[in-house]
């Protein structure tokens, strides 16, 4: 598998980067007053460099840790060590390295004492928690004042768990700490109270989205299951995609068992995690991705963080480890079909294309019910020019319901690459009556009718609307640009796929267009260099005989080229 080095990874390197002298200063400064073993701290960071250079944070961050521990001056160090323990995961280690007071550094200090809260709190030492949640400095403030009703509770101090939230005026942290409260008074047993605050919550115009689902929860505990449902089926009358609403209303019609409340521990693991996504909402993807690992450590089958963490991974371009991340998933969890998805689509970005079909196959063959496990299945069959196969799969959905506009869409791609274009033409306009504004069906059939010069005028109408669902697609102002071509409108043509190749550089379609819209315009040497281009982005055969063909004569006028395939 091919490693590359991602952010969590940056910070290991940079700590053995800090760490890099250390051979020198055993032998100078660090010897002086000081038993240091030499070839063991050098050894723990040599090893540490091999870890990181195979991907494994966990081995690197460990070395990383034992370093630290034998040079236990180096301030800079022990930094580094800390927060590589923590995107690795290890809240354990990175508690022992926490950072201690530094008037320069409070967020780093405080950052310390919620890991080690988190560590205490894991050992069902809530006193220890507490002590270490007061006076926390910004940006973790939130954090803390969300988890230190669960340590309060842990510690016996049910009064202080039980008081009014602490929230510093900001709406999210008082919607989370009434959550809380309402689940901390359920466990005390005092169900009335309870149901006050999950109502109210389920009722606010901003909250219900979130709470509405929790609240349904508790009145199954209840034993309401009929009021339940009627709640699951006014938030799907709103939301009709929402899949937790759905499987939360299919789990009660099955009379299965609700979730049960949870312990301090996991409870203290849902606080963290509402804090990860809200600093994943502001963008704070680092924050988010510590504080999912705290929460994961509190409580490792909270699925939810699990694809949290994954994204977070993925988003940095640390693909191995974003997979394994949402390989921790488990089959039961509602959240089974999106990690799957992600972990496949993952595997082929990386040209894995043979594992990811393999899993896809896994999965359409043990939940031929599942919708979304039967598309992959056939994006993945479509994606290794296996159409027949895919046509099958999708042909089966499409016979056994014909409400989703994904199988046609999908399957007019199979049919358009097998030569029979009616039928595609077919599927992509009932893909359009199921869901009209769908910019990739909007697109395709645009951009197929400008291709072959059918029907110019409105396919170009269909791209004008892809372009405006969707402005920033490279493949859609490829396809704007390429019905302006079309039309002999050579200017305007060159100016929409000049953004286009920004926006999708690597495209050897996108590129090949912008060639022939330079030839077009008189401008010849940057053509050649479009069309050259184009022979380095992993062409196609057919993209790269035309690309060939182009360089050695140019385009006659008025550059009528066969059809190709519409860009998706």
């Amino acid at each position: 598998m091919r490693f590359r080095i991602s952010a969590s990874m940056a910070a290991l390197a940079a700590a053995f980067a800090v760490a890099a002298p250390l051979h020198a200063q055993t032998t100078g400064d660090y010897t002086q007053g000081q038993s240091i073993d030499e070839h063991t701290v050098y050894g723990s960071y040599v090893a540490g460099r091999a870890a990181l250079h195979k991907g494994d944070s966990e081995e690197a961050a460990q070395r990383l840790e034992e370093v630290a521990g034998q040079v236990p001056d180096n301030a800079r160090l022990r930094q580094r060590a800390f927060t590589a323990a923590l995107y690795a995961g290890d809240v354990e280690a990175a508690s022992r390295l926490a950072p201690a007071a530094d008037p320069d550094q409070p967020s780093l200090e405080s950052l310390g004492r919620l890991v080690q809260a988190v560590e205490a709190l894991s050992q069902n030492r809530g006193g220890d928690a507490v002590q270490r949640l007061t006076d926390m400095q910004f940006p973790h403030r939130t954090a803390a004042a969300l988890l230190r009703p669960w340590a309060q509770a842990q510690a016996g101090d049910w009064n202080a768990a039980l008081g009014e939230p602490e929230n510093d005026g900001e709406k999210f942290a008082k919607l989370f700490g009434a959550f809380a409260r309402a689940q901390l008074l359920e466990i005390r047993k005092k169900p009335d109270d309870a149901e006050a605050i999950y109502r109210a919550l389920a009722e606010d115009p901003v909250a219900s989205v979130l709470f509405l689902p929790m609240y349904g929860d508790f009145l199954e505990r209840r034993g309401r299951r009929a009021e339940a449902i009627a709640l699951y089926d006014k938030g799907l009358a709103e939301s009709p995609d929402d899949f937790e609403l759905t499987a939360q209303r299919d789990r009660a019609q099955r009379r299965l068992p609700p979730p049960r409340l949870p312990t301090l521990a996991q409870g203290g693991a849902k606080a963290l995690q509402f804090a990860a996504e809200a600093m994943s909402a502001n963008r704070q993807v680092e924050l988010s991705m510590i504080y999912m690992r705290l929460a994961l450590h509190l409580d490792p089958t909270l699925d939810r963080g699990w694809i949290v963490v994954g994204d977070a991974l993925a988003r940095q371009k640390d693909d191995a480890e974003a997979r394994e991340a949402w390989a921790r998933v488990t089959s039961a969890s509602i959240y089974y079909d999106e990690a799957r998805t992600k972990l496949i689509y993952s595997l082929q970005a990386e040209r894995l294309a043979d594992e990811a079909l393999r899993l896809a196959a896994e999965d359409a063959h043990a939940r031929p019910a599942n919708v979304r496990a039967q598309l992959t299945y056939a994006d993945m069959l479509r994606a290794g020019h296996h159409d027949e196969e895919a046509l099958a799969v999708l042909t089966r959905l499409i016979e056994a319901r014909d409400v989703d506009w994904r199988p046609r869409y999908m399957r007019a791609i199979s049919l358009d690459r097998l030569g029979r274009w009616p039928e595609a033409e077919a599927d992509l306009t009932r893909a359009l009556e199921l869901s009209p504004n769908q910019a990739e069906t909007l697109n395709y059939l645009g951009y197929a009718w400008i291709d072959r010069g059918e029907k110019i005028q409105e396919g170009m109408a269909l791209v004008e609307r892809a372009a405006a669902g969707q402005p920033r697609s490279g493949a859609i102002q490829d396809s704007l640009a390429w019905a302006h071509f079309k039309l002999g409108q050579y200017d305007e043509a060159v100016t929409l796929l000049e953004s286009a190749v920004l926006l999708t550089p690597a495209d050897p379609e996108v590129n090949d267009h912008l060639g022939d819209a330079y030839w077009m315009v008189g401008r010849r040497n940057e053509a050649n260099f479009q069309w050259r281009r184009v022979l380095s982005l992993e062409p196609t055969d057919e993209q790269k005989a035309r690309a060939e063909r182009k360089l050695r004569e140019g385009l006659p006028p008025p550059a009528i080229r066969t059809a190709s395939t519409p860009a998706t």
